[in-house]
């Protein structure tokens, strides 16, 4: 049977895509955080919803682009401590900077600076990534709840005779489905206990370093510091709070 659909309507099949796109923190980016040394951001959310005609019903298109910055903040005016022989390590500073790593902290600011240890902050923002990726597609179901499986046209029902009705009728449903599983995964990597798990995730890289700047400055003779005294003075007591979930990934991820 021939069927003529309404002007805009076209024939295809019901799907549903989520893309999760990444991509390093932009200058822009890190100097609106400042004073940070890393970050993650989403600038954009994309939902496409198109509806098209499927063996008498209106079936459902939907495409989810999110588009994430993250990493460390490079620019000017922040100091990667690369080695423990870094040349901005003096014998005044070097035990306030000790004592921030063997706490996991991110950025410190010493004087006008801002200092990290770039490889180490990475491991921080990149675990704050995986968190939010695990979280949104925790919610993916609660999302495909909102998309109907398909919808009857009935000629009595004006929201069912076009596509564009169709689409008109629900978007606004799947996409704050889209938002609010947005939501609860960015509000899980702000959270105590995101920053808990991120905290944990960098700091052996930490530690690591902050042991070869004692080790220098030993060799050298600058006044002790406590901090330098071994990581295991600094231990902390957590644990690992994967959610109320099991992992379930459904995406594309790329740099």
């Amino acid at each position: 049977m021939n069927v003529v659909l309404p002007e805009g309507c076209e024939e295809g099949s019901a799907s549903f895509n989520v893309n999760i796109n990444t991509d390093d923190l932009t200058t822009m980016w890190c100097e609106y955080i400042d004073p940070a040394c890393g970050a993650l951001v989403v600038p954009e959310i994309d939902c496409d919803v198109n509806v098209v005609y499927n063996n008498c019903n209106w079936a459902f298109q939907v495409d989810i682009d999110i588009n994430i910055l993250y990493g460390v903040c490079g620019y000017p005016g922040v100091v990667d401590i690369a080695t423990g022989s870094d040349p901005f390590l003096t014998a005044s500073n070097y035990c306030d900077i000790v004592t921030s790593m063997r706490s996991s902290t991110v950025c410190l600011c010493v004087g006008n600076q801002r200092v990290t240890a770039s490889t180490c902050a990475q491991q921080h923002e990149d675990k704050h990534l995986y968190d939010y990726v695990a979280w949104f597609n925790s919610g993916i179901e609660d999302i495909k709840d909102a998309i109907p499986d398909g919808i009857a046209i009935n000629c009595a029902d004006a929201n069912t005779i076009t596509c564009q009705a169709v689409k008109g009728a629900y978007e606004g449903a799947i996409e704050a489905a889209v938002m609010a599983a947005h939501q609860t995964a960015y509000n899980y990597i702000k959270s105590p206990l995101g920053e808990l798990g991120a905290i944990v995730a960098a700091r052996e890289c930490f530690n690591g370093r902050a042991d070869t700047i004692c080790t220098h400055a030993q060799s050298h003779e600058w006044p002790s510091c406590d901090a330098c005294g071994g990581s295991e003075m600094f231990a902390m007591c957590c644990y690992w709070y994967h959610g109320p979930f099991a992992y379930r990934f459904t995406r594309r991820l790329s740099k």
